[in-house]
C-alpha cells in the first residue's frame, strides 16, 4: 500500500492510501464514495472525479483507500461491499502497466 502524507487545511497531517500490486484489503463500507474536484490546468478549470472506499488493511488498520476510475468501475459491480475481499493485480493496456482490482 502506498501511503502519502499531506497537509490539511487546518494544519494537521493527513494520509492518502493508494493500492499497489498484490495488496489485499477487506471492504468496511457498502459503497464507493465519489466526489467532484475542480482543478486549474493551463488557466482552465477542469472537473475531475475522485473515488474512495473505506477498507481494513492486512495490519488491521482501517483507512480510506483512493481508487482510480477503472478500479472503482470494477469494484462497484460487486456492491454491497462490506466484508468482501479486494485484491489488486497488475495488467497491461495501451497506457502501460496498470493496477487493477478484483473482488472476491
Amino acid at each position: 500500500m502506498k501511503k502519502e502524507e499531506f497537509d490539511r487545511k487546518d494544519g494537521s497531517k493527513g494520509y492518502n492510501y493508494k493500492p499497489e500490486v498484490d495488496d489485499v484489503v477487506e471492504a468496511v463500507a457498502d459503497t464507493i464514495f465519489s466526489r467532484e474536484n475542480l482543478i486549474v490546468k493551463e488557466g482552465k478549470a477542469i472537473k475531475i472525479m475522485k473515488y474512495g472506499l473505506q477498507v481494513t488493511l492486512a495490519s488491521g488498520e482501517e483507512v480510506f483507500l483512493n481508487l482510480t476510475d477503472g478500479q472503482q468501475k470494477v469494484i462497484k459491480k460487486s456492491e454491497p461491499l462490506t466484508g468482501k475481499t479486494i485484491t489488486f493485480e497488475s495488467y497491461k493496456n495501451d497506457f502501460g502497466q496498470q493496477v487493477g482490482a478484483r473482488v472476491k
